[in-house]
């Protein structure tokens, strides 16, 4: 579980959208971004198979739904846009 894990259930429970800042996979390079939470899935072991998902505004093409361990996630931060999966 990522330390903003708190943060990550408000946003669900107010409907806001998440400031996160994460590594991207590719190059190991940092990306920040507006995303909205959709849901989260704990470890089965206790090890890093933890994984928040999030839907990607910025994704043009394809699937919208990105899926992040908590390893890869830097921080995460209540946004004021709000959002709701429909």
């Amino acid at each position: 579980m990522h330390r903003d894990h708190d943060i990550f259930v408000k946003a669900i429970q107010s409907k806001k959208q998440v400031k996160l800042t994460l590594y991207n996979n590719e190059h190991d390079n940092i990306r920040d971004g507006l995303f909205g939470p959709i849901f989260y899935i704990a470890s089965v072991a206790g090890g890093d198979s933890d994984c928040y998902y999030f839907w990607d505004f910025e994704k043009e093409i394809g699937n919208n739904v990105l899926g992040l361990p908590s390893s890869q996630i830097v921080s995460m931060e209540l946004a004021k846009e709000s959002f709701e999966l429909v």
